[in-house]
């Protein structure tokens, strides 16, 4: 009406307490034209007391309607009169007197009741958790540690039994380098068995060399027959040269014992070589030269290099982690190594074609060349198992 709140202040606090205290003010104080009917009608909407306010939303909308005429109320009937009782005499009721009943018979003392039998038990009680609980949850715990570290050892030791054949054959490799030793000492003593028919014959006859005994810890110099052989020299102050024996080659590496080791280099160098690579693109990035198709074709064939040599890896370890654990020899599967031999020489094969092409830096070509080795000796060693 008045485009104003009723009730102002300067907090919310202040416009609370006016609600509470304050009397409404009619809405004519702030507009004039409104007229006094409605000052009424909302000065009773307003008030503090809720008997004095509209009782109904209709008794409200009815007082609108009319301009403020309260309506007519409803007339009420008087109350019938009151019907007037005619007082009586008081008489006295008769009093009966209540028979007094017989004795009852005396009731017999009730029997004890009989036993019944029921198949209810009591329950003993759980004994409290002592000290006992305590030291078999520590039994219990040690016991799982022991399971724990015993199944450790056994798989280290399952792991280190398979290259164990190769021992024997590095202890038997040095014997051969006894024979060349024999020859020095055989020569010392035959230039003085070779002088002694140019000399005096009136000269003793030479005194074996001592050198030519061997100790009693290699008898196996005593059965060579290579003794005689500077003997036949006639002339005086020369003697046969005997060449040096070249050293025996060491024992050749057991197939499986190679392919295992061929593996795990392949698996080790395709993986540093890829950082390798990556070095060599960033510098050739930041010298502000262009990346070429190939340059991106080779990063993704050593990555699937990768992946092939870490195959073959697991093949011929004979499953890796599960197969040590089922004790799986190495190589057990010998079509699956072929097989991963196989798709390795062909990735590296390609591999190949594009260092050719993309031409790298000397690291990454240096690299290559070792991988190179490894994947060709692979194969060939895989393709020879039976």
């Amino acid at each position: 009406l008045t485009g104003r709140p009723p009730f102002e202040g300067a907090t919310d606090w202040a416009i609370l307490r006016a609600q509470i205290e304050e009397p409404p003010r009619p809405p004519s104080e702030k507009v004039p034209q409104v007229p006094r009917w409605i000052d009424q009608a909302v000065l009773k909407a307003l008030a503090k007391a809720p008997a004095d306010r509209f009782q109904t939303v209709e008794e409200m909308r009815r007082t609108l309607l009319r301009q403020g005429e309260t309506l007519p109320g409803q007339v009420v009937p008087p109350p019938p009169p009151p019907v007037s009782i005619h007082e009586l005499p008081t008489q006295a009721a008769p009093v009966q007197r209540a028979q007094t009943p017989p004795p009852l018979p005396a009731i017999p003392p009730a029997a004890a009741p009989l036993p019944v039998q029921t198949s209810y038990q009591p329950v003993p009680l759980p004994p409290r958790k002592g000290a006992a609980g305590k030291v078999i949850a520590a039994a219990a715990l040690a016991v799982a540690l022991l399971g724990a570290a015993g199944f450790a050892v056994w798989l280290f030791s399952d792991t280190t039994s398979s290259e164990a054949p190769g021992d024997p054959q590095a202890q038997v490799s040095p014997e051969p380098t006894a024979n060349p030793a024999n020859p020095p000492a055989q020569q010392a003593a035959d230039p003085e068995a070779g002088t002694a028919p140019s000399g005096e014959d009136t000269r003793p006859a030479p005194v074996p060399v001592p050198s030519r005994q061997e100790p009693p810890s290699e008898p196996e110099a005593e059965e060579e027959p290579a003794a005689p052989e500077p003997e036949e020299s006639s002339t005086p102050g020369t003697a046969t040269y005997v060449p040096p024996t070249d050293e025996p080659e060491p024992a050749a590496e057991p197939p499986l014992e190679e392919l295992r080791r061929l593996a795990t280099d392949l698996q080790t160098r395709s993986t540093e070589i890829l950082d390798t690579y990556q070095a060599f693109l960033d510098a050739k990035e930041e010298a502000g030269e262009e990346l070429t198709d190939d340059d991106e074709t080779l990063q993704e064939h050593l990555e699937e290099l990768a992946d092939a040599a870490d195959h073959f890896h697991k093949a011929v370890e004979g499953g890796g982690f599960f197969g040590r654990v089922r004790r799986r020899p190495a190589g057990a599967n010998l079509l699956k190594v072929q097989q991963r031999s196989r798709e390795l020489a062909q990735k590296g094969k390609e591999v190949d074609a594009l260092m050719a092409k993309v031409q790298p830096g000397g690291d990454v070509r240096q690299a290559w060349k070792a991988i190179r080795h490894d994947w060709q000796r692979a194969l060939d060693v895989a393709t020879e198992l039976r």
